[in-house]
C-alpha cells in the first residue's frame, strides 16, 4: 500500500516530460520540442509539421 501512494504522489508532483524532433531535408523546417508535459498537444505538432506544405530551399550555383 505504501509504495502504491508514494508512487502515485511522485507521479503527480513530477508528471511525465514529453520530447520529440521533426526535421524537414527538402525545405530545413526544424521543430524541436524539449520537455512538454501535455502528450496530445506534442502530438498535435508533430502532426502539423508532417502535413506542412514544403517549399524546397533553392539550390545555390
Amino acid at each position: 500500500m505504501l509504495p502504491t501512494l508514494l508512487r502515485t504522489a511522485y507521479a503527480r508532483l513530477f508528471p511525465p516530460l514529453w520530447n520529440a524532433t521533426y526535421s524537414c531535408g527538402r525545405c530545413g523546417l526544424h521543430i524541436k520540442i524539449t520537455n512538454h508535459t501535455d502528450r496530445d498537444r506534442v502530438a498535435a505538432l508533430l502532426r502539423a509539421a508532417h502535413g506542412h506544405p514544403c517549399k524546397p530551399k533553392s539550390k545555390a550555383l
